[in-house]
Parts: C-alpha cells; structure tokens; sequence
C-alpha cells in the first residue's frame, strides 16, 4: 500500500478529488448500471405476479372446477390479473409448472454470480473500459431481444446471460468510482452511488403500470440501457488501471485531458 500512495496522490492532484469528469462518469455510467441492474433483478415481480387462475377444459368435464385449484387433466387455464399478459399466462405457469419461475429467477443470480467473476478477470486482464463496454452491449442487446421469446427455457437462457452483465456493470463501475475520486470525497460518493437503486425500486411500478404486458414491460426497460451507447465516446480507461499496467503514457494522456475540464 505504501508503494500505491504516491501514485494515488499524484493522480488526484491532477484530474481532482470529484471533478466535473468524475460526477459526469458517476452520472452517466454509474447512475444508469445501477438502475438498470435494479430492473433486471427485481423486474421478476411484474413478469410474473400473483396470479389467479382457473381451469376451463378438463378431460373429465363432470366434477367441479374451482379457482387455484390444480387437476392432473386440465388443458387450458384462464386467468384474473391486473395485467394484459404475464409470462404465467403466456407460458401456463401454474401448478406443476409453477416452479419455473422461481427457477428463472435462480438462473438469473447463477448469471450474476458467473458474471462477477468473469467481467472481474475481464476488467483486471484487459482494463475497466472494455469490461464495461462489453457488458454495456450484452445488457442492451438482451434487455430487448427477451421480449421477442419464443418459449420460457429462451427466455430463461436469456435471464442467465442478463444476469452476467449485470453483475459485471455493478462490480466493474463501483471499481472504476473507487479508483477515479479522491480519498476525501471516496466515502460520500461510493455511499450515494447505491442510491439510484432505491430509485430504481420506485420507478419500477410506474413502468408496470403503465406497460401491462410482459413484453412491452421488458421492451420498455431495455430501451432505457440505450444510454449505455453513450460509453462508447464518453468513457476513459482508468488512469489508476494504466498506471498499474505500466502504461504511463496512456494514463499522462488521459489525465491532461481531464484536467483541462
């Protein structure tokens, strides 16, 4: 740690503590990863509600047919929701299917556990903006593609790998935050980096009004990681990762250009 220091200092004595290039990566980066990575996560509770259910064609037709109750001969079910279409109704996901969407969810934090690994050993080997940038596109193609699945194991498959990107968003920009302010403003900055999940939390249902249908639901989240195209042309690699790197020069570039913000 002693070794790191001078280098530390020297760095933030030339781009500053929390600048105006830091609060608008913290803006444009950070702020949509994490909302993004809170619709992804949580998006599970308007996908697929509570829903009522009640069978209407049965091979025996003589015996009484109650709500929520399961029959072993049932061929189609109708359901009582709030909502146009959910991935319950579009795919039966009642009764002995019940457990696919508990499942689903399982395989998206599977996605999340192997993308933190993966993107980590991507960000250290190859640097933060590649890792971010190569998340950035997984989380934009296939926030909009799911809701064009065909069948629930798609989309399922698809979950695994949106739960990959989204981990490496949330562990790669955190790590970039760290490494670009100051020690002075580090703690308060990491602190209210986590705020825009809360937010993500109550924006959530707006977007569940508002889009009844699971599809148009997905669809309507996924166009809001457009942003992340943004990175393309907006986002520096970490002088910090460079200087670690030895690739001094980079770093000198990118630290001049900063502090002529």
């Amino acid at each position: 740690m002693g070794e790191e220091k001078p280098v530390e200092d020297k760095l933030i004595q030339t781009i500053g503590e929390f600048g105006k290039w830091q609060f608008l990566l913290v803006l444009l980066l950070c702020v949509p990863a994490k909302l993004s990575a809170t619709w992804t996560l949580l998006g599970i509770i308007f996908l697929a509600p509570n829903t009522q259910f009640r069978c209407v064609e049965r091979a025996n037709s003589t015996r009484d047919i109650s709500n929520n109750t399961c029959y072993s001969d049932c061929s189609k079910y109708d359901y009582v929701t709030d909502f146009e279409i959910t991935i319950i109704s579009q795919w039966d996901l009642v009764c002995e299917r019940a457990w696919m969407v508990n499942f689903s969810q399982t395989v998206l934090m599977i996605g999340v556990l192997l993308g933190s690994i993966f993107f980590g050993f991507v960000a250290d080997r190859f640097g933060r903006r590649p890792a971010i940038l190569f998340a950035s596109i997984i989380q934009l193609t296939l926030s909009l593609s799911i809701s064009f699945s065909p069948n629930y194991w798609v989309f399922t498959a698809i979950r695994l790998f949106l739960g990959a990107s989204t981990a490496g968003l949330m562990a790669v920009t955190f790590v970039l935050t760290v490494e670009i302010i100051g020690s002075k403003k580090r703690e308060i900055v990491t602190t209210f980096y986590h705020l825009p999940f809360a937010v993500g939390q109550m924006i959530l249902p707006l977007f569940s009004y508002y889009l009844r249908s699971w599809k148009r639901f997905s669809f309507g989240l996924g166009l809001t990681n457009l942003i992340f195209l943004l990175n393309i042309f907006l986002l520096s690699e970490s002088p910090k990762w460079l200087i670690s790197m030895g690739r001094l020069k980079e770093a000198s570039k990118i630290m001049k250009k900063v502090a002529k913000l």
